[in-house]
């Protein structure tokens, strides 16, 4: 168990989003800030046109990544999502619901006309609780 507390008020209204409304932090818990991450190799070009398995290989890098903090997918409290198409949202939720299946981070999505590479189907940031 991680130690974050998803925060929901029944006085707002949660859509059609699979995600926490807001995320408490423990007092004590430093947090680690991760740069948009997308699917791509050493050259910067995507690694696949496929969108599930960009979102894929984006939580594969996430998780590796903040495994050197010795932190986990669990302790993640905050996704920014940057989308070339809001139609795979859906898909996106599906996937990171695989990766983080229970208390899932707080959530913004944005579509946005471009990215570094036009392969590039999306971009994640996050916001990761670290651990005691």
């Amino acid at each position: 168990m991680s130690g974050k507390v998803p925060v929901n008020s029944p006085q707002l209204v949660k859509g059609v989003a699979t995600s926490s409304m807001a995320v408490k932090v423990p007092a004590g818990r430093g947090l680690l800030f991760v740069r948009g991450l997308v699917a791509s190799g050493p050259d910067g070009k995507a690694t696949t046109d496929d969108f599930r398995a960009q979102a894929r290989q984006i939580y594969e890098d996430l998780r590796a990544l903040i495994a050197e903090v010795d932190a986990t997918l669990d302790d993640v409290v905050k996704v920014t999502n940057y989308l070339r198409d809001i139609k795979d949202l859906p898909t996106l939720q599906k996937i990171r619901g695989e990766f983080i299946p229970t208390n899932p981070p707080a959530s913004t999505t944005v579509e946005i006309s471009r990215l570094a590479d036009d392969s590039l189907k999306l971009e994640i940031e996050a916001i990761v609780m670290l651990p005691d």
